[in-house]
């Protein structure tokens, strides 16, 4: 076990030594990285020290000036990915699936400085089971909760009340919608630890949240989902009351993308 918390604590070392440092960035942005770095490193060690999957799916939300300047080349994402992919190998037994990193400008990251890292342990794309971890920055864990919903385009409210709801053409989703462009199985809404996670099931024509096309992301109160060009608003009672929250005796399992 200690080696292979050396080879992590190596070979991360080697990327910020290498790596990082020739970067054409400010000292600001170098810290900015070498503290992701960090980061991501004891979120694997903590995992493998509690004898737990390790998080194998990453999401890094930074200030958007940062992510502009980091955006421009992404290869110390590139050999984050390989370090870790390489040290879940000798990990196998807890190996849930291929390591992915999704890095998103954030805007309401105020601070330069600040950044977010969300990561999961997923076993595969549908089925089903997933671990969350945040730092403090995200918010912090909560037990299940039913206040989450979905805003359909017509003012109905989609509850989210169950753990996994499953939105798409076909008819054993939750949330059906009736769109040709919609894939069959098109995304998922997870609620892991009280935290609503949305996933893109490699549908065609994407899944996007606020305009950014997206492979799984954490959501806030008020993010808007637009599945195809299907809008939904996430929402969450204790959170907001801007929108119109219609009934929620009679929801709809079959909806019209007109």
């Amino acid at each position: 076990m200690r080696s292979i918390f050396e080879k992590i604590e190596k070979q991360l070392q080697n990327l910020i030594e290498s790596s990082v440092q020739i970067f054409p960035w400010t000292s600001l942005q170098k810290s900015v990285v070498i503290s992701i770095i960090h980061e991501m490193r004891d979120l694997v060690i903590n995992a493998i020290d509690s004898n737990e999957p390790l998080p194998n799916i990453f999401t890094i939300s930074v200030h958007p000036e940062i992510y502009t300047d980091l955006n421009s080349n992404q290869q110390w994402v590139h050999e984050i990915q390989k370090t870790l992919s390489e040290s879940a190998e000798e990990y196998d037994s807890y190996i849930t699936g291929e390591i992915s990193i999704e890095f998103y400008a954030d805007p309401e990251i105020l601070v330069l400085s600040e950044y977010r890292i969300t990561s999961f342990s997923v076993v595969n794309e549908i089925e089903k089971t997933a671990v969350l971890n945040t730092n403090l920055n995200v918010r912090e864990n909560k037990k299940f909760r039913s206040d989450a919903y979905l805003l359909l385009p017509n003012k109905e409210i989609f509850p989210l009340t169950i753990a996994i709801t499953q939105i798409g053409r076909k008819n054993d989703n939750h949330l059906i919608i009736d769109d040709p462009t919609i894939s069959r199985n098109h995304a998922q809404i997870r609620n892991i630890n009280g935290n609503f996670v949305i996933f893109d099931l490699n549908s065609t024509s994407g899944t996007f949240v606020n305009g950014i096309r997206i492979k799984q992301l954490l959501l806030r109160a008020g993010d808007v989902i637009s599945i195809a060009n299907y809008p939904l608003v996430y929402g969450e009672e204790s959170d907001s009351n801007d929108f119109d929250h219609g009934s929620t005796t009679q929801i709809p399992r079959i909806v019209d993308s007109k």
